[in-house]
């Protein structure tokens, strides 16, 4: 008997980029159960090696141009396919001429997930000046109306979507709390001051702009380190700073030296479609967190003894937040024990992968 074909367009390859590895591929496994799945992304792997380093313009040009044909070529077997899913984009740039085709001309059922404002503009610094252009925003709300079910990663998101299409799903980007998020895969290493720890890419360092003036004052107060992982560092230099190089296989090793992790954000409306995955990665490993009280991160600690809160990116509340956490070990591993329980129960994948396979029924 043949199984249904499920086909799986996103941007990048598989097991490359954090959104995509924690928005489907985790929970490919409970999908294959029921699907015959193609994995089909845009980029290649030199392609996105690359696509965010300064020049290679030329490299970049073919790895869009091949891209683009991969993608005219992909819509033949397409039209075997029960299911499409889309994350975010068929393609980078220009109108939705691909989900359009998909969906009017093929008739096919398209889950379209998307776990970020990305009906605004927020390109990369090393692109901004060639994409700015070509982006075409606008096309967010269209492939919405065209699709059989829209996946978002939270409320703020699903009130967008809504206005284009009812059937719209919440499902919050989720943590592996079994075989990947998990303290007792690691050994918690002792070190000589408490770890402050930070963990992003280049496109969110600005957000260590609303601590630096913090940290910078509360160095003189108590000694510790910041730990900043990342695959770009800011200019700036600090002596308390170490840069960590984000790297896949070392990845949960890197967070676990943490003793307090922080997710500041703006409080704008890209910010607010945010879907906290610093902050529940934090959490998952009994890390106990100081956040920005915007968008989803006030859903995540919906209370006091899940971490703290930040009113308006207050410079004092910060800094007495930071008093609290880093003398206090009994706080530090009370909050911890309970950040977690809290991510299993709502923001795990056993709580969400039922969820996720009723997006193709």
């Amino acid at each position: 008997m043949r199984k249904p074909q499920l086909e799986i367009y996103y941007p990048y390859p598989f097991g490359e980029a954090a959104a995509q590895r924690f928005r489907i591929e985790q929970y490919l496994p409970y999908l294959q159960a029921n699907f015959e799945i193609k994995i089909r992304p845009f980029w290649s792997k030199s392609a996105w090696k690359i696509l965010y380093l300064k020049g290679h313009f030329i490299q970049k040009s073919f790895g869009l141009f091949s891209g683009f044909f991969r993608r005219i070529f992909w819509l033949l077997p397409a039209i075997r396919a029960d299911y499409i899913y889309i994350f975010r984009e068929a393609t980078p740039i220009g109108p939705p001429f691909v989900e359009w085709f998909l969906a009017k001309i093929l008739r096919k059922k398209i889950i379209y997930d998307f776990d970020d404002a990305i009906w605004l503009p927020n390109q990369s610094e090393v692109n901004r000046r060639v994409v700015k252009h070509l982006k075409y925003h606008a096309k967010v709300g269209r492939i919405c109306s065209w699709a059989y079910r829209v996946s978002v990663g939270n409320d703020f998101l699903a009130t967008y979507a809504r206005q284009f299409n009812p059937q719209v799903v919440v499902i919050p980007t989720t943590i592996d709390t079994e075989n990947l998020h998990h303290p007792a895969f690691q050994v918690k290493k002792a070190n000589p001051f408490p770890i402050i720890g930070w963990t992003g890419t280049h496109s969110t360092l600005q957000h260590l702009d609303i601590l630096w003036p913090v940290l910078d004052a509360l160095i003189l107060e108590i000694p510790f380190e910041f730990h900043l992982i990342s695959d770009d560092f800011p200019r700036e230099k600090r002596d308390y700073v170490r840069h960590i190089p984000w790297k896949k296989a070392s990845e949960i090793a890197d967070l676990m030296r943490f003793d307090v992790g922080v997710m500041p954000l703006y409080n704008t409306e890209w910010e607010k479609g945010k879907c906290g995955f610093k902050l529940l990665q934090y959490m998952a490993l009994e890390i106990p967190s100081i956040a920005s009280d915007v968008g989803v991160n006030r859903e995540i600690i919906h209370n006091p003894e899940l971490g703290f809160l930040i009113t308006d990116n207050d410079p004092a509340e910060w800094k007495n937040a930071f008093i609290q956490l880093l003398s206090d070990k009994g706080l530090r591993k009370d909050i911890g024990i309970k950040s977690r329980k809290r991510v299993i129960d709502a923001y795990s994948v056993r709580a969400n992968k039922e969820k996720v396979v009723g997006l193709f029924r």
